[in-house]
């Protein structure tokens, strides 16, 4: 069955996904209870789902090992296959721990790694359970010349190792891809309103702004964090000469530097930012005077609909330090709504 999925990329196994037919179709909801597997051809994303029983280890301190299981169907990812094996990627929204699942004829098992916190004759230990050597080394078994040590419990490690075996066992190289995710570039348009000034922080008039936006969106487990750039054009701002006599309100610029984060994983989504905001106007060339400028620690916020259209209030407050000794600690915020095309 063909059509259109929504590839949300995910951070977590999904236990659904959205199909539809065709775009003109309404939206299906297909489980992981439905459907055998899914296939993004675009990203040559593999899925396939597996029922599975889970280990949950919490940061509770246990005397002995862990022994709560949850039984869970959730689509897996296929990130590795060749004529010997396939490897799978999966993380469970219960615990949000990234497991690894190997499959070799008709044998599926979870390769068991985790770490739990014991206590013993009063003592806390830190203690790590990597069954997962010991069952690459049964696996690996057939092949007596395979001799290489345990990898790394990470994607591309795993992927490195089982690669190397099935060229060991058959004489057949694989080729190797990275299965890291790479990073979204977005790049967006604003416009809003603005009351920040170069010297009345206060001040209660507001005017049309609008500026750019260059963001960053962290790839796979860190999808939701972002780099931002702004820069936003800022209405009447006044510059004042060495007598402190103001001037005729000109065009002002605003730089702005932020690190953030998106909440949660639905379509509509709060989010959070800090950084630096570095604002400046520029006095007519006959008034002997420097451009006016000061820098501040700001945050931001703001709900975002799919990381495309948001809307934000920016630099409500400076944070730590001043403009001047009589800067409040909340300042007048730009309130503006943004609209992001992905580039990359």
């Amino acid at each position: 069955m063909r059509g259109y999925i929504d590839d949300k990329d995910w951070n977590e196994s999904p236990t659904q996904i959205s199909f539809k037919r065709d775009l003109k179709q309404n939206e299906e909801i297909i489980t992981s209870d439905q459907a055998l597997a899914f296939y993004i051809a675009a990203e040559k994303k593999l899925y396939e789902s597996h029922r599975l029983r889970l280990l949950l280890v919490t940061n509770d301190i246990y005397a002995f090992v862990p022994d709560t299981y949850l039984e869970q169907t959730l689509f897996l990812e296929n990130i590795y296959k060749d004529q010997t094996v396939s490897l799978f990627r999966g993380k469970s929204p219960n615990d949000h721990r990234e497991r690894f699942f190997v499959q070799k004829k008709e044998v599926f098992q979870e390769l068991i790694n985790f770490k739990y916190n014991k206590i013993k004759e009063g003592q806390q230990y830190a203690v790590e359970v990597a069954e997962y050597k010991d069952q690459l080394t049964q696996l690996t078994a057939d092949a007596p010349e395979f001799l290489i040590s345990s990898p790394a419990y990470f994607a591309n490690s795993l992927i490195r190792h089982l690669s190397l075996y099935n060229e060991n066992l058959t004489g057949t190289k694989t080729l190797q891809k990275s299965i890291d995710r790479k990073i979204a570039v977005f790049v967006g348009v604003g416009v809003g309103v603005e009351r920040l000034n170069s010297y009345d922080l206060n001040r209660k008039e507001s005017y049309l702004t609008g500026g750019m936006t260059l963001r960053v969106n962290m790839p796979r487990n860190n999808q939701n964090a972002y780099i931002k750039l702004n820069y936003f054009l800022i209405p009447g701002m006044y510059y004042y000469n060495f007598f402190m006599a103001k001037g005729e309100p000109r065009m002002g610029k605003a730089w702005e530097a932020m690190v953030g984060s998106y909440l949660g994983r639905s379509k509509v989504q709060p989010f959070f930012s800090i950084g630096l905001g570095h604002y400046s106007i520029k006095p007519p060339k006959e008034i002997y005077t420097p451009a006016f400028s000061y820098t501040i620690l700001q945050p931001s916020a703001g709900i975002s609909y799919k990381k495309r259209l948001e809307l934000e209030v920016a630099h409500f407050s400076r944070l730590f330090f001043k403009m001047r000794e009589e800067t409040p600690f909340f300042i007048p915020p730009r309130i503006s709504l943004n609209y992001y095309l992905k580039i990359k």
